[in-house]
């Protein structure tokens, strides 16, 4: 039987020069519509820890090559890892009684992440309700989200974007989809 190894993959050829030859024409002009990449990106498969057999990680936020985050499940409860440039390892993460997952995150600084998803308990009907949860550069913590559908349909987050730790956008889906007219 082959062994399930849950693994994140990079790309680092030409990242460190990219970035602040991206960043410097992004503020003074438009940015070109391909950039010009000396070499092809090359991948390659870095392994993570896996707590459980089902440990699943949905989205990544990097604010260098030495500093990512990525969000995800295992077990029921929600995921979060980190990658000091050489390994990931588990960060913990708050979670609700019940079932919680973490589909995007975005970090603006070392100690200001804003990861989003859903939980499911007891106290929500068993019904997928919002969350996000903000990192602070030593603990993440659940904040309050709204839930515009009161009924038996989920409210769920699955991508956010920060510009400052004060605005960030988030999307994902609640209620049933209506059917559209033509």
């Amino acid at each position: 039987m082959r062994s399930r190894v849950r693994a994140v993959w990079l790309a680092s050829a030409a990242l460190v020069a990219l970035v602040p030859t991206t960043a410097a024409a992004a503020y003074s002009s438009p940015a070109p519509s391909r950039p010009a990449i000396a070499r092809p990106l090359s991948w390659r498969v870095v392994p993570s820890p896996d707590r459980l057999a089902n440990d699943e990680l949905f989205g990544v936020t990097c604010l260098s090559v030495r500093s990512c985050t990525a969000v995800g499940s295992g077990g029921g409860k929600t995921l979060v890892e980190g990658w000091n440039g050489t390994a990931w390892s588990i960060v913990p993460s708050r979670n609700r009684s019940g079932f919680g997952e973490l589909l995007g995150v975005s970090c603006i600084s070392a100690s200001a992440c804003t990861a989003v998803g859903w939980s499911q308990s007891p106290a929500s009907g068993a019904q997928p309700r919002t969350l996000v949860e903000t990192w602070n550069g030593t603990a993440w913590s659940i904040v309050p989200s709204p839930n515009p559908d009161t009924g038996q349909d989920p409210d769920v987050l699955s991508s956010v974007s920060c510009v400052t730790a004060a605005f960030c956008a988030a999307v994902g889906e609640t209620g049933r989809p209506t059917p559209q007219s033509r």
